[in-house]
């Protein structure tokens, strides 16, 4: 399908579908006149002319008849809706018939207007109502079509491990007696991971779902980030010692304040920390530095690990992206920190982004606006 020539983004372009050429070209003239909005328009004589302008150029929204000398108005509508056509159509009738208005709408017009009974104000604001309308109708279908994908992919991940749960507590269940201790502990760890695995994709599914809904509110407060990131790095040292992975803080000692959430932001670093442990061979090293320019505070936490491939550098952020797999001693991972972490960021007014080459290591780069030119104050 080919754009209509000369089309600019502040241009809307309609599509009259009337039989009547008069009553088209009264149509046109009330656009021409329109105060707020520049419309661009052309005509269809009938439902086949009509067909054949759609199939070959694109309108931000078609005005149709009920009537179109032999066929049907609603008949069309029906048509393009049924084609897929997405685009707002306002119907427009010679009377006012209640029965005739409720068949339009059910069968997907978006307003109904009647002929003589509309000037140019009223006809540019309906049709700037059904392209807001159309608008909102688009981005509530994309969130549900997103949150419908994340549900699934949750339901998919959660199904494994309630599958090794269920297994587990039948064995136990029929053989007790003939499993020896140590294997019943065995077999009791297994399910007791699987279980912790889950709670915590729970746990993150819900973050994140409240982070997008926009009703997570943030407790800002004055935070020396060098204090933070030790603090971090100290809690992430324990769960580093089984690989003998070293944490190293490369920062100045003087402090560095932003306005943060603590706990928020204590959840962005520890997620990052904890990533580089994960997909670092036993023995390597997570470096954390900060640093301060240009009004902004940088934090980069770099690891040595396995790395994300070129390909994959471009979702790392969005929900369930797991290029990576498990880490480097199979360790699992839910697939949202980093969309969490993202997100976080962004609600922070900071920006976020990553740097990585397979076998060589990943960082991943930080910046929140300094406060360091405000005295630091207790909330």
């Amino acid at each position: 399908m080919t754009e209509l020539p000369g089309r600019t983004a502040a241009e809307v372009w309609v599509l009259v579908v009337d039989d009547d050429e008069d009553d088209a070209q009264i149509v046109r003239e009330l656009l021409a006149g329109a105060d707020r909005t520049r419309f661009t328009t052309k005509w269809a004589c009938d439902s086949q002319q009509a067909l054949a302008v759609l199939g070959s150029e694109t309108f931000d929204v078609l005005l149709l008849d009920v009537r179109l000398g032999p066929d049907s108005g609603l008949e069309l509508l029906q048509q393009l809706r049924a084609s897929g056509l997405a685009v707002p159509i306002v119907m427009m009738t010679s009377t006012t018939d209640p029965l005739l208005d409720d068949l339009a709408m059910a069968a997907g017009a978006t307003d109904y207007l009647v002929k003589g009974r509309f000037d140019a104000v009223l006809l540019e604001r309906t049709i700037r109502y059904a392209l807001s309308n159309h608008r909102q109708r688009e981005q509530l279908a994309a969130v549900v079509r997103r949150q419908n994908e994340i549900l699934g992919t949750a339901a998919h991940d959660l199904r494994n491990p309630l599958g090794i749960v269920q297994g587990y507590a039948t064995l136990l269940g029929e053989r007790l007696e003939q499993i020896p201790i140590v294997e019943q502990r065995k077999l009791l760890g297994r399910i007791g991971e699987s279980v912790r695995f889950m709670v915590m994709l729970i746990d993150d599914l819900l973050d994140l779902s409240s982070i997008e809904s926009g009703v997570i509110s943030l407790a800002l407060e004055q935070v020396d980030l060098r204090e933070l990131v030790e603090h971090v790095a100290e809690l992430d040292r324990v769960l580093a010692r089984p690989k003998e992975i070293e944490i190293v803080v490369e920062a100045s000692d003087r402090p560095l304040h932003a306005r943060l959430d603590r706990r928020r932001f204590q959840q962005v670093l520890q997620n990052l920390v904890g990533n580089g442990v994960k997909f670092s061979h036993p023995g390597g090293e997570v470096r954390i530095s900060l640093s301060e320019a240009d009004g902004a505070i940088r934090i980069t936490v770099r690891d040595r690990g396995i790395g994300i491939g070129p390909e994959f550098l471009g979702q790392i952020f969005a929900p369930f992206a797991r290029e990576r797999g498990a880490g480097t001693q199979g360790e699992r991972s839910t697939g949202l920190g980093l969309a969490i972490v993202r997100r976080i960021i962004d609600a922070h007014g900071g920006r976020i982004w990553v740097e990585s080459e397979v076998g060589v290591g990943t960082a991943f780069h930080i910046e929140v606006p300094s406060a360091n030119d405000v005295e630091a104050r207790p909330a």
